[in-house]
């Protein structure tokens, strides 16, 4: 059960530290901003008192700073809010520096609003066999937040490891955590998963004019190069070193924030070559579509490697 808690901590809330807002209650819930602070600088202090309950190992605080409907992504899939929980009083890291950076935020849709960062931390986390070894840093994140009532939750969070990262990433679960059986889709998840995998299809045939058409305005996507906009995002897509064989994706499911808004969570695996570099076995990958008019369209993507 170690294994599991060292990726959530990695991969699910990576939350580094900084000073606690002030407008942070103890249980985590979250007071209105004052008028004359910006979306950027409200949702930053949000989420450095949750960082700072993360060095602290207090799973409490997430009690009030996760909304119920809470889901993040990483290694293991999705997780929900109580087995995030439990996990960030659990975990087996021990901080010892840290520095948050870049931080931008957007609105997405009714009361939500997408925050990116970069961070990075000098911290050690033991494993299973009781061995200290070095976290990964840097890292890119992306939290959703949704404005319940007068405070801001986080429904949603997800880290990708940077290109030059150093230290370790454990692998996922071998099977500890509770594994559900895969069942018949619902209508949103065949909707938006028929979406979804035109994006993969293109991406793998380089096909920019799916990317062009298809991508909400405001589009943008964390990975191990940085923070992307629309155009950074069709660039990489249609640039790209990698040849694809074939794909498969299992695990699928659309996750409600409100009307206009879904999280689409898949597991993908790929076949093939990407220049030098090996694919990964598989990649736990996260869209978030918002209805633009008539139509569902991504505004956000990112996906996490399964070391």
């Amino acid at each position: 059960m170690k294994k599991l808690m060292i990726v959530f901590v990695f991969s699910v809330l990576v939350f580094t530290n900084c000073q606690q807002a002030s407008e942070t209650t103890e249980n985590g819930t979250n007071s209105e901003p004052k008028p004359a602070e910006d979306l950027k600088t409200t949702l930053s202090k949000l989420e450095n008192g949750a960082y700072e309950a993360w060095k602290k190992k207090d799973g409490k605080f997430f009690e009030g700073f996760l909304h119920d409907g809470f889901v993040g992504n990483g290694p293991n899939g999705p997780t929900p809010k109580e087995v995030t929980v439990k996990a960030m009083g659990d975990n087996p890291c021990e901080v010892k520096s840290f520095k948050i950076m870049d931080e931008a935020a957007t609105e997405i849709g009714d009361s939500a609003a997408l925050l990116t960062t970069k961070f990075e931390a000098d911290y050690t986390c033991k494993g299973e066999d009781g061995k200290e070894f070095a976290g990964p840093s840097p890292s890119y994140a992306a939290s959703l937040y949704v404005k319940s009532g007068d405070s801001w939750q986080a429904i949603y969070h997800q880290t990708v490891p940077a290109s030059d990262a150093k230290g370790e990433t454990p692998p996922a679960g071998d099977g500890e955590a509770k594994k559900e059986e895969e069942s018949e889709p619902d209508e949103m998840t065949k909707t938006l998963g028929d979406l979804d995998k035109k994006f993969w299809e293109a991406w793998a045939k380089k096909d920019g004019t799916v990317f062009e058409e298809g991508l909400g305005s405001n589009f943008s996507e964390i990975g191990p190069n940085g923070v992307l906009d629309k155009a950074g995002a069709i660039k990489a897509a249609t640039e790209h070193p990698c040849e694809i064989t074939s794909s498969s994706f299992s695990g699928s499911k659309a996750v409600k924030v409100n009307d206009n808004l879904y999280m689409y969570m898949t597991k993908g695996a790929m076949e093939g070559t990407c220049g030098d570099d090996p694919l990964p076995k598989g990649m736990n990958a996260t869209t978030i579509f918002a209805k633009e008019g008539a139509d569902w369209k991504p505004v956000f993507h990112t996906a996490t490697p399964i070391a």
